[in-house]
């Protein structure tokens, strides 16, 4: 049979089935986790798209330079995604946004710098991202807000937050960051404001009873993160101090801060083992009780010492984290995540890039309650019967079966086929050949259907995401002949596919998985007769490129690669 032959008869089932309508974007607070639209459990991983808090002033001269530092196009956006990205932190500049403080010349201030802000936050959200609105530069009186203060100020903090809540009350997927961090002598002072001396005099600041308050006032009831003492490190007596909040259930959220200290490797070390030690038990604490979420992260030696770490710390807590930040510096002096604004990481952005992938490959693959942690699949060769242990660690904490499905049937594959957060199984029929996903939601089943049926000579070898779309697909291969097939997926329709090309015996696929980084996943290739491993590196259905990076001869076998 020709290549063009087989995939004619392979993809013959093709039907150009428009994108299942999309539920709205939408976060709210749901005992200690963040929930989406649908009440199922979200974390926000993101970075922080650092520059709209400076831009747009300057210097303490108020003349600005424009309202963000660096493209925020479309082309910007889809780098951020490509990362595995589902939320973004706008840093805000009071004075830009109440429009005072600055000469009259700037024009990047008022009502343009308010646009600007809401055509970004629209555009993010149409991206399928979530959004934090921080408040990061302010300043009393008639001091331009052109660096940090100790804490939101009263004279110009509160009406701040009332516009920007009446601005975006009507964004369910936005996030509202009190301010960026705080650093008052007292959690008295960080609840309900007192008087503080700094460069620009003696003012008082605003509490984060007050400013809860104008959020609220301006009817807006998305979570609010509020960010503890010490830059928002200490979150000691966050449970005891937190404000009231006027919705039920409360919305608030628990935001934290955490980098290491020093701009080497072991100095990073040691910060490590302090932070571990001092601060993450109280941050776990907290987070048995409201949704943490670490607005920022970080480390300045260019390496990945403290951040890898951290962030399995925060996965094993349901923790969200944003890495700080997506400018393109020197990591080895600011904890820079990118080369350039396509996304090229640095060697510390590389860390959090990698694990993002990794988060979300978990998640497609094995996660069947969508509470970011695997579950396990269990399969009854004799009944045919499917069930689930939903895990956490190493506890079982719930579990039940969608259904069964006889002998000829088999399963032959697990993937979030939908993109809906929920792992969904494939069955075959050993006999005919057709293919069947369940799409399940948690151990039930909320629909089903049939990409199509092929031959008993083509196997599954493997399900990933090939054309980096959000949604599993399934890898065929056939034994006779080495030649592998791809059907591109959205839910159970098949909306695409092709053929990388063949490889014959003694040549078998190994697994898969997105084994260069970039979002798709990859082919790996196992000699039987040599033990030679080779890597077909794919962008959808197209080698881009390969290599061997060795060999291991029998008794070696790989195991568990069709985890990607």
């Amino acid at each position: 049979m020709t290549r063009l032959t087989t995939l004619t008869a392979l993809l013959g089932i093709l039907i150009l089935a428009p994108s299942q309508a999309q539920t709205p974007l939408a976060v709210k607070v749901q005992g200690n986790q963040l929930v989406d639209a649908t009440g199922k459990v979200i974390r926000l991983l993101g970075v922080n798209r650092s520059g709209s808090e400076y831009a747009c002033v300057g210097s303490s001269s108020g003349n600005g330079w424009g309202f963000f530092d660096g493209p925020i196009d479309a082309n910007a956006i889809a780098a951020i995604k490509s990362w595995y990205a589902n939320a973004v932190r706008v840093p805000l500049n009071e004075d830009c946004w109440l429009g005072i403080n600055l000469p009259s010349s700037n024009p990047y201030q008022g009502a343009a710098y308010q646009q600007a802000i809401v055509n970004f936050v629209q555009a993010l959200n149409n991206a399928g991202m979530y959004v934090i609105l921080d408040l990061h530069w302010s300043a009393p009186g008639t001091t331009v807000a052109s660096s940090q203060q100790p804490m939101a100020d009263a004279d110009h903090s509160p009406a701040f937050w009332s516009s920007v809540a009446t601005t975006f009350k009507n964004f369910p997927a936005v996030v509202f960051d009190l301010y960026n961090e705080p650093y008052v002598g007292d959690w008295n002072c960080w609840r309900n404001g007192c008087s503080v001396t700094t460069s620009a005099g003696t003012w008082t600041t605003a509490g984060m009873t007050q400013l809860v308050a104008a959020v609220r006032g301006a009817g807006a009831t998305q979570p609010i993160m509020l960010g503890g003492l010490g830059y928002a490190g200490d979150l000691s007596q966050w449970l005891a101090n937190a404000p009231a909040d006027s919705l039920n259930p409360p919305q608030l959220v628990a935001s934290f801060h955490t980098y290491c200290q020093g701009n080497t490797v072991a100095a990073c070390q040691s910060s490590l083992a302090d932070l571990q030690t001092n601060q993450w038990p109280t941050v776990a604490t907290v987070a048995n009780s409201v949704p943490v979420v670490t607005g920022e992260f970080g480390e300045y030696e260019c390496a990945t010492t403290y951040v890898n770490p951290y962030m399995t710390f925060a996965d094993s807590h349901g923790i969200s984290y944003l890495g700080w930040a997506w400018d393109p510096y020197d990591c080895g002096s600011f904890p820079a995540l990118i080369v350039d604004y396509t996304g090229t990481p640095t060697a510390y952005g590389m860390g959090l890039k990698s694990h993002l992938a990794a988060v979300r490959s978990m998640r497609g693959a094995h996660d069947f309650n969508g509470d970011y942690r695997s579950d396990v699949l269990w399969y009854n060769t004799a009944s045919g019967q499917a069930a689930m242990w939903l895990m956490s660690g190493t506890s079982v904490i719930g579990g039940g079966s969608p259904g069964s499905a006889g002998s000829p049937w088999a399963i032959v594959g697990q993937r979030d086929f939908n993109g809906d957060g929920y792992a969904d199984i494939v069955w075959r029929n050993g006999t005919s050949g057709q293919v069947v996903i369940w799409l399940l939601n948690g151990t039930s089943m909320v629909g089903a259907g049939s990409p199509g049926t092929v031959t008993t000579d083509w196997t599954i070898a493997g399900t990933g995401d090939f054309n980096g779309d959000g949604m599993g697909d399934i890898l065929w291969y056939n034994a006779n002949t080495g030649q592998v097939l791809l059907w591109f997926l959205n839910g159970a329709s098949v909306i695409g596919g092709g053929s990388p090309g063949s490889a014959p015996s003694p040549w078998t696929v190994a697994g898969t998985g997105d084994f260069n980084g970039d979002g798709f996943a990859d082919i790996l290739w196992y000699n039987t007769t040599t033990g030679q491993v080779v890597l077909w590196l794919l962008n959808g259905a197209s080698v881009i490129g390969g290599g061997s990076p060795g060999s291991a001869p029998s008794p070696w076998q790989i195991q568990g690669m069709n985890v990607d």
